[in-house]
């Protein structure tokens, strides 16, 4: 398996994970010292993550990542791509699709996350 699938692959897990609230895969794949940033410019670490997740503050009830753009730099590997995600944040449904770019370094033989930054697409593309 090349290392493009492989990263593919641990993302789609991770999205997985978040979904189902599975706090045991999320913490073997978030790294302890994780940047988060939402799409409202929050920046997040693993612990808030996880938080949001054990506590139910977050949740995802649906997900279709694709559009994925992947690039390698050794042990890092950058992956960007597309979320179309119905979620709820503190009692707020949102849903839309997002941008998202995520930073993996591939530790101990495996890829963990050490940053990512989330944007939501506007409704009408702006030019370029």
């Amino acid at each position: 398996m090349s290392a493009e699938q492989e990263l593919r692959d641990v993302n789609e897990e991770r999205l997985a994970a978040v979904k189902a609230g599975d706090l045991k895969k999320l913490d073997e794949v978030l790294s302890v010292d994780l940047i988060s940033v939402s799409p409202a410019g929050t920046v997040l670490g693993k612990a808030e993550m996880m938080s949001d997740l054990k506590s139910g503050n977050f949740k995802i009830q649906s997900f279709a990542a694709d559009d994925y753009k992947i690039s390698l730099h050794g042990d890092t590997g950058i992956v960007a791509f597309r979320n179309t995600m119905a979620h709820s944040y503190r009692g707020t449904e949102r849903s839309g699709q997002y941008r998202v770019t995520s930073a993996y370094l591939k530790r101990q033989g495996r890829w963990i996350l050490v940053a990512q930054h989330v944007t939501h697409l506007a409704q009408q593309p702006y030019p370029g």
